[in-house]
């Protein structure tokens, strides 16, 4: 499974967030949950602010600085602490569940179109 570790500030301590490729239909239902708040959100089709606090708190881990799990980690305090980490935890999400699969078909085309196949 595709992963992507962020480092955040989490209770004044290095921590770091692991967001992981999710199965498509389930990626999709958590941006249902997150309709967009304003024009550059339309742009994405859903808040990815929003969606990322979800995708953690239901499929990501926090891990400490040595790599181990924080059990029952507060989400919700984590997201309201620092606007740079947001941003960072939503690219990461961003990334995994809708660019690379994005790539992954735009490479697909291309090696269609010049008649070869890549795997």
């Amino acid at each position: 499974m595709s992963s992507e570790l962020v480092d955040v500030i989490y209770e004044d301590a290095l921590c770091r967030v692991e967001c992981v490729k999710l199965p498509g239909m389930v990626w999709a239902g958590i941006t249902v949950e997150c309709p967009p708040q304003n024009d550059v959100e339309r742009g994405y089709g859903y808040s990815p602010h929003r969606a990322a606090l979800i995708a953690c708190s239901r499929h990501g881990r926090l891990l400490d600085a040595e790599g181990e799990p924080i059990e029952n980690p507060d989400w919700d305090a984590l997201f309201m602490a620092n606007g740079a980490q947001i941003i960072d935890i939503a690219s990461a999400w961003w990334t995994l569940n809708v660019n690379a699969q994005r790539q992954k078909l735009n490479a697909l085309k291309k090696a269609l179109a010049a008649g070869t196949t890549t795997s």
